[in-house]
């Protein structure tokens, strides 16, 4: 047994106890510069992800508006809505649809009556949905947003038909779906989902790469107000914390937003295994300086007195 009284015994105990502490603010230290910094990561990551996804929406929209706006000068086209024919003008829209690769046309009268409809081929003359959208488009020359219809989102471009003033409307959708999300998701390397939000302030998951749990656990909570756009925040999601990002993308009543996120969790687990590396190290540096200094009290000579 050591005998504490004995000053060699003092150093030891004094000495091991610095170097534990020592060791234990080290630890504590490079752990939570290692969290901020992965933290830090990952809202640098939304805000750029955030940029890259505006910009190809924005692109995105561009190039549906030019097919949009060639479309209004095809002379087919107009040839095949002159006959008046509903049948001749949707295997018009049918084939120019295919054409440009969009999911749904619409052909809108001045008084905003949908004349023809390629999600809907034999429904009778009905009202245009969205009139709001053909005012913006007669008062800007055209328009776009991102609409609901039967419940998906479609992201829409409005131009007018010339002939040469403006005789009907030509509304040219995109869908929204999980598989627009996925290719957003491999070029932004985030979690995407599109949402939106009911009056009572719950949200609807229009699309989404997360998991199904994911999404009814984002569905059944209240969207937080504090939420801002281009603000970064912290939402649970099954027992996860997700950094999210909120990025509106209509103006209108239709609160459509998308939100960028990335898992804490996911994000530090590299850190998590660092820290593991970590914390053997600084067990085994030590346990061998104190395995060592054992040593050297138990198999070393006290010096010898002054006679």
């Amino acid at each position: 047994m050591f005998r504490f009284h004995r000053f060699q015994n003092r150093i030891f105990f004094f000495f091991s106890g610095l170097l534990i502490l020592v060791q234990l603010l080290a630890f504590l230290a490079i752990n939570a510069t290692n969290i901020r910094n992965a933290k830090e990561q990952i809202e640098n990551g939304l805000l750029v992800g955030s940029r890259v996804f505006t910009r190809l929406m924005t692109s995105r929209l561009e190039q549906l508006a030019e097919s949009a706006r060639l479309l209004s000068g095809d002379f087919a086209f107009k040839t095949a809505y002159s006959t008046g024919d509903k049948a001749t003008i949707l295997s018009a829209m049918d084939n120019q649809r295919s054409r440009v690769g969009a999911d749904v046309m619409m052909i809108v009268s001045p008084d905003y009556v949908v004349m023809a409809d390629t999600l809907h081929p034999k429904e009778a003359l009905v009202p245009f949905p969205f009139p709001e959208l053909i005012k913006t488009a007669e008062a800007q020359g055209e328009t776009s947003s991102i609409v609901l219809i039967n419940g998906q989102p479609y992201q829409m471009v409005i131009v007018p038909l010339l002939a040469p003033i403006p005789i009907s409307w030509i509304c040219i959708g995109f869908t929204i779906d999980n598989k627009l999300t996925k290719d957003f998701q491999s070029i932004t390397l985030l979690d995407i989902t599109f949402v939106q939000e009911r009056s009572d302030h719950r949200l609807d998951i229009l699309a989404s790469t997360l998991s199904k749990p994911l999404t009814n656990s984002m569905a059944s909570a209240s969207f937080q107000s504090g939420m801002s756009p281009q603000k970064i925040d912290l939402l649970r999601l099954n027992n996860d914390n997700y950094m999210s990002i909120r990025i509106p993308l209509n103006n209108g009543n239709d609160k459509v937003s998308v939100l960028m996120q990335r898992s804490v969790e996911k994000a530090l687990e590299h850190f998590y295994q660092l820290r593991s590396a970590l914390i053997g190290l600084f067990a085994g540096s030590i346990f061998l300086s104190l395995f060592g200094g054992v040593l050297i009290l138990l198999f070393s000579k006290p010096p010898a007195l002054p006679v």
